[in-house]
Order: C-alpha cells, then sequence, then structure tokens
C-alpha cells in the first residue's frame, strides 16, 4: 500500500514553497463629507489595514494645509476595507473646509487625497481694526472696517490699559451688505499720557468676529531711560575701532511690538569737532548696535554721545555720555 507524504513540490532543481503575502501600508480612500451644517460636519474614508494593526486619523483646515487634527483612532488589522468617520464641530458656517484620511501601520503611512466641503450659511463677518484718529489727552476716534457678509451686524470697539480691555463702547447696528463699510466711534473721559489698546469686534447671527490688537496714546511718554555703553574704553594706536551698544527701556506696559521703532544717533566728538557721526536703527527688543572705525589722529580724549530720536509712543531721551580716552 503506497503512502503520500505532504512536503514541498519538486520542479526540476526548483522547489516551490507556499506563498506568504508581502507587508503593506493601508489601502485608503477619502469619502465625502456627510451630514455638513453651519457649524458641523462628518468626514468620511475607507481603510484596508492590509492585515496589520493600523490608526487613522483626519487632518482639516480652511486651506490644504489643514492645520488641524482629530484624534487617532484603531482601524483594526484585517485585510478588508473598513468605514471610518468623525463628526466635527465648531465650524465656520459658509466656509470652504478641507479634509483627507491619514493611517499608517507597522509598514508605513498612506494618505489620502484631498477633498473639500462648505459648511452652509452665510460666513461670519469680515473686520479689520484701523487706526485711532484725532487722539489727544483725553480721547481719540477709533476706526476700523466691517463687511457684515450679507447679514444685519452691529459692531463696537473694545479699548482699555492692556490687551484684556475691559472697556467697550455701545454696539452699533449695520444693514445686511455684502460690501466692506468703514466704521469708527469717538471714546473720551481717558486718562493723559497713557497706553491704550483698542479692537474692533463685529457680531451677525453666524458669529462674532474680533480684529487685531492696536494701540494709541494720550500723549507722549519719556523712556525710562537710554543705556550706551562703548568699548574699549581707551584706544592706544590707529585706526581706532569702537563698538557702541544699548538700549531704550520702555515705560511699564509698552510692548516692544509697538515702542521698539526709531533710531537712535550716535556722535563720536572731540572737544572742537565731530569725528564720527552714525544713526542705527532699534530692534525688536528696543536694542541697537553699531561699529565704527577712526582713521584721525585724536590727542588725550573725545566723548560718545548717543540720543534716542523718538516715535510716535516715545519722546526723545539721551543716554549719558561717556569719555574714551586715547593713547
Amino acid at each position: 500500500m503506497s503512502r503520500w507524504v505532504a512536503g514541498p513540490i519538486v520542479v526540476g532543481c526548483l522547489v516551490a514553497l507556499p506563498s506568504v503575502a508581502a507587508a503593506a501600508t493601508p489601502a485608503v480612500s477619502t469619502q465625502p463629507a456627510t451630514a455638513i451644517s453651519n457649524t458641523c460636519a462628518t468626514l468620511n474614508a475607507t481603510i484596508n489595514p492590509a492585515g496589520q494593526r493600523t490608526t487613522y486619523a483626519f487632518q482639516y483646515g480652511q486651506t490644504t494645509g489643514y492645520g488641524a487634527q482629530t484624534a487617532f483612532h484603531s482601524a483594526g488589522s484585517g485585510t478588508v476595507a473598513v468605514k471610518v468617520k468623525a463628526t466635527l464641530g465648531g465650524l465656520i458656517p459658509g466656509t470652504v473646509y478641507h479634509f483627507r484620511i491619514v493611517a499608517g501601520n507597522a509598514s508605513g503611512l498612506s494618505v489620502g487625497r484631498d477633498r473639500a466641503f462648505r459648511t452652509t450659511g452665510r460666513p461670519p463677518p469680515a473686520v479689520v481694526t484701523g487706526p485711532a484718529i484725532n487722539a489727544g489727552r483725553q480721547g481719540a476716534t477709533l476706526t476700523g472696517f466691517v463687511n457684515p457678509m450679507g447679514l444685519a451686524s452691529n459692531f463696537r470697539f473694545q479699548f482699555g490699559l492692556s490687551p484684556f480691555y475691559g472697556l467697550q463702547t455701545n454696539p452699533v447696528s449695520l444693514p445686511p451688505s455684502n460690501a466692506v463699510l468703514p466704521v469708527s466711534f469717538g471714546v473720551g473721559g481717558l486718562a493723559a499720557h497713557r497706553l491704550y489698546h483698542y479692537r474692533l469686534v463685529a457680531s451677525t447671527s453666524s458669529g462674532t468676529i474680533a480684529g487685531s490688537d492696536a494701540v494709541f496714546d494720550t500723549g507722549r511718554f519719556a523712556p525710562r531711560g537710554v543705556t550706551r555703553n562703548t568699548t574699549p574704553r581707551r584706544l592706544r594706536s590707529r585706526p581706532y575701532v569702537l563698538t557702541t551698544t544699548g538700549r531704550v527701556r520702555l515705560p511699564a506696559g509698552f510692548p516692544p511690538v509697538f515702542a521698539c521703532k526709531g533710531v537712535v544717533r550716535i556722535r563720536y566728538q572731540s572737544a572742537r569737532s565731530t569725528l564720527v557721526n552714525v544713526v542705527v536703527p532699534l530692534n525688536g527688543a528696543c536694542r541697537y548696535f553699531t561699529r565704527v572705525t577712526i582713521r584721525r589722529s585724536i590727542t588725550g580724549s573725545f566723548r560718545v554721545r548717543a540720543r534716542f530720536l523718538g516715535n510716535a509712543l516715545l519722546t526723545p531721551h539721551s543716554a549719558r555720555s561717556q569719555k574714551i580716552r586715547v593713547g
């Protein structure tokens, strides 16, 4: 009686072994969004985990740069496509959003194609904070621009001594419009010699939008001081190379982004003449720097004088002069 023994099949000199599927990244497909409303939508996709444990997330945003992402969830480790979804909330009405599926397993990452949807309703107003005009020691006129995006709207200005504001004007109504409307409001009873922050805020049935923070002053301030340091303090041979650094010290509550503007004039002066005269800008930290070379002969000593020339918020201010010895 013959017996068959299971084993590899020999074909010529080759041995045919049972085939094994190669590991692969997930197969993904971004599907259309559903359940779209003014502020919500459901994102959909299919994922084939290719037999390995797979996780996925949706990336989304108002551009193809996305910028936001859902939490990661498991798509299992099967070998057939499964449907996955994520529900978004807090979206902006009347706005186009882009999204795509991203899934990964031990073999790598797969990214689905981009899809887009538009939330229902009209978008919220577009708002731009404008300049403060006619600023005096007790008041100013705040300005800006509002596009109501076709809906009835109202606007107000928030203002105060810090970016937290604390005060606001009474709301002013605007008719439905798709045009950019200039708006303004006069505020009074302010404290003299103060820095005020303000911004424009507009509301419609689609939401409330605030413009960017801006500032104005009720009379310019004097800086707390201007520093200056020139090295070396003693020069021995020509050419004389000197480095001068310093900074403008801001009054309390003045953000550098608004106040660190302008230039510092630096003069290197002997008893009878100006050896070098330079003007250097402040950087974003209210500091300045310059390096000069003096080739002419100097006897005894000379002085370095630095003066901040002021800006829209700060008055001019001089640093103490510094004596440099020669020889």
